[in-house]
């Protein structure tokens, strides 16, 4: 089983049922050569296939890649084990965003941008571009009577919180968890007795949150 995702130009696609079929577009069409790609798309390359080779008979039993790379004018198209599909696509993100390149996921419909990736805030004020799980867990680990409150963005609009305490409206020890799916979709509350419970939360939701379900009963907060 194969996670297949797709890059082209950050704001090349601009509404959101554009991009299944600006995908589609890429995956179908002709493969070209390195050299007839746009120099975002030939460094982004060049950066990826540094770090997982393209597959070859030779390497196949230890490479990532289900396929080829698939590469044209308009974008590339890679297909990941699903095994490993985690650990890679955290590292092409990486790579997309360095080069001005947005990242589509096809299977859950979560386009990555460039411009606008995913973001944890701190309540002072502090805030880190492009998260890792690492980062996500030790933000949420790093929590105090200070430092109290957690807020990861994935895109705007949607975001996952996280406030410790009184602070947040709850006991000593407990933990509020706030979310939102979209600019359309409610905001909803739960509380968790536990730090993992929390981290956990963060890192499904971190991964897709399209799918992801809160563990409890989920309040609606009235904004």
């Amino acid at each position: 089983m194969s996670f297949d995702i797709g890059f082209w130009r950050s704001g090349s696609v601009i509404r959101s049922d554009g991009l299944l079929d600006t995908y589609g577009t890429i995956a179908d069409s002709e493969p070209a050569s390195i050299t007839a790609l746009p120099v975002e798309l030939r460094v982004f390359y060049d950066l990826v296939v540094s770090e997982y080779p393209d597959l070859t008979e030779e390497n196949f039993e230890s490479s990532p890649w289900s396929a080829p790379i698939h590469l044209c004018a308009e974008g590339i198209v890679v297909s990941v084990e699903f095994a490993q599909s985690d650990e890679v696509a955290r590292s092409l993100l990486g790579y997309a965003s360095q080069c001005g390149l947005d990242m589509f996921d096809p299977q859950s419909g979560a386009l990555y941008s460039a411009t606008n990736g995913p973001s944890l805030e701190f309540s002072s004020g502090e805030i880190v571009e492009w998260p890792n799980e690492e980062s996500i867990e030790s933000a949420i680990r790093g929590m105090t009577a200070d430092e109290w409150y957690v807020i990861l963005e994935i895109a705007s609009g949607c975001f996952i919180q996280a406030g410790k305490g009184v602070e947040a409206g709850v006991l000593s020890g407990q933990f509020a968890v706030e979310y939102r799916k979209s600019r359309e979709s409610g905001q909803y509350r739960l509380v968790f007795e536990s730090i993992e419970g929390v981290i956990e939360a963060f890192a499904a939701f971190f991964r897709d949150s399209n799918e992801w379900q809160p563990p409890g009963t989920a309040v609606r907060v009235q904004l």
